[in-house]
């Protein structure tokens, strides 16, 4: 499994699935002049200890990967064809604070 760390993501569609949570991840990495970089979807799941945080994520709530994963998992679509897709794999994790001066409705400053 890639592992994956420090870096800073949206939430989208938090679902609450027997022992996790599923959801669509907006990810970017901050830079240490404070940018942001590398905006990616991702399928992921919330494990392990990370799963009772999860559970209380909102909509675009903003989170930082502070321990996870990547992992493949293939399968075979009805047509036949081999697909290969990546899912990131959550567990632990922080809510990131918003930046100074900005709303809870003020999403239109955020990189991601």
């Amino acid at each position: 499994m890639l592992r994956i760390g420090n870096t800073y993501a949206t939430v989208f569609r938090p679902e609450v699935k027997e022992k996790m949570v599923v959801a669509s991840l907006s990810t970017s990495e901050k830079m240490p002049d404070g940018s942001y970089r590398n905006s990616n979807w991702g399928n992921t799941i919330f494990v392990g200890k990370a799963v009772d945080a999860a559970k209380q994520l909102k909509d675009k709530d903003r989170i930082q990967i502070i321990r996870g994963g990547a992992r493949i998992e293939p399968y075979e679509d009805k047509k036949g064809v081999m697909r290969y897709p990546t899912k990131l794999v959550i567990f632990e994790f922080e809510i990131a604070s918003k930046p100074s001066g900005s709303s809870s409705s003020d999403d239109e400053d955020m990189p991601f």
